[in-house]
């Protein structure tokens, strides 16, 4: 109340940003003391309802609010948690564009996934966080030494460009430009690749080392369902389930392939600088960037990036 109304605003950003949990207590009726120097205190002289309206502009959830007549008291935060955004995220492409990539991949005639007994052989899952860069070494030696390296995007041609070699590939984008991850291919790299992708990028593989594989959900129920009905096909289909990231689509996908000792790279789920992978992205450039605090650490994050972190606990 003894800041000018066109401030206000201002000032209650500010205040709101500067921690995460916040209490006002703010009067509503004018001072009685300034006039004992001959001056108005009280610069602001607004109803509850005016100051609501201030704090549900800057996107204040009240948790506590009183009227008192002559003051008013609000407690709350600006501050979102995951459950603020958990439900916002959404397929990059319409669900009928998913929905009819998955019956011209199934009648490309393509060998699909399905599960195979538990296994002690190790691999390693190359995400593409920019932390990926810090084991550049140990990765190539260790690939080079044997262990099989499964990459998903552009963790493919990263891999490659520090000579070694992809065991196996996975993308679940259904967006055309995905080929890129695909190319050049390399011979005895077996391509996993999502029936949801597009089918130019599968019709592209070498057709003895590809195979499809369905995520669980319902736009892929909904196509599976049309085509068997379209074919007058009728199976058994193996869905993998996760989160809705690639790596978080890859570790169900190597669990059914019988995987267990499996080692991630990459899977940081956070900015480093303004990097949000360990090599150019482009489609990833200009998403907006949120502070996450987690026991008592700040993380710069997009938002696909929060999710993949509390996503990866359920998975």
């Amino acid at each position: 109340e003894h800041i000018p109304p066109e401030d206000v605003r201002d000032v209650l950003k500010n205040i709101v940003l500067a921690a995460r949990r916040v209490y006002l207590n703010i009067s509503t009726v004018q001072d009685a003391l300034g006039a004992l120097i001959g001056e108005t205190l009280h610069l602001t002289v607004k109803p509850m309802s005016w100051w609501r309206e201030q704090l549900d502009a800057l996107g204040f959830k009240v948790a506590y609010e009183q009227d008192l007549g002559a003051a008013c008291l609000f407690y709350g935060s600006a501050y979102m948690t995951f459950a603020d955004i958990e439900h916002r995220t959404e397929l990059n492409v319409e669900e009928r564009r998913v929905v009819d990539n998955i019956k011209a991949n199934l009648s490309l005639g393509v060998q699909e996934v399905g599960p195979f007994d538990a296994q002690d052989t190790e691999v390693m899952l190359l995400c593409g966080g920019p932390s990926l860069n810090d084991f550049t070494d140990e990765i190539v030696a260790q690939n080079k030494a044997g262990m099989p390296a499964i990459t998903v995007n552009g963790s493919y041609n990263w891999l490659i460009q520090h000579g070694g070699r992809p065991g196996a590939q996975i993308i679940v984008d259904a967006r055309e430009f995905n080929r890129r991850f695909t190319e050049p291919a390399v011979l005895q790299c077996k391509y996993l690749v999502s029936s949801q992708c597009d089918p130019s990028l599968v019709a592209s593989l070498p057709r003895s080392q590809t195979w499809l594989w369905h995520g669980a959900g319902d736009a892929v129920n909904s196509a599976l369902g049309e085509w068997a009905k379209e074919s007058g096909i009728d199976r058994e289909w193996y869905p993998v389930p996760g989160g809705t990231t690639v790596a978080l689509r890859a570790l169900p996908l190597l669990a059914m392939l019988g995987f267990r000792r499996i080692h991630v790279y990459g899977f940081d789920s956070c900015l480093r600088g303004d990097a949000h992978h360990a090599y150019a992205q482009p489609e990833n450039d200009g998403c907006g960037v949120m502070a996450i605090s987690v026991a008592g650490r700040e993380f710069l994050c997009h938002g696909w990036m929060v999710k993949q972190a509390q996503e990866f606990q359920e998975v």
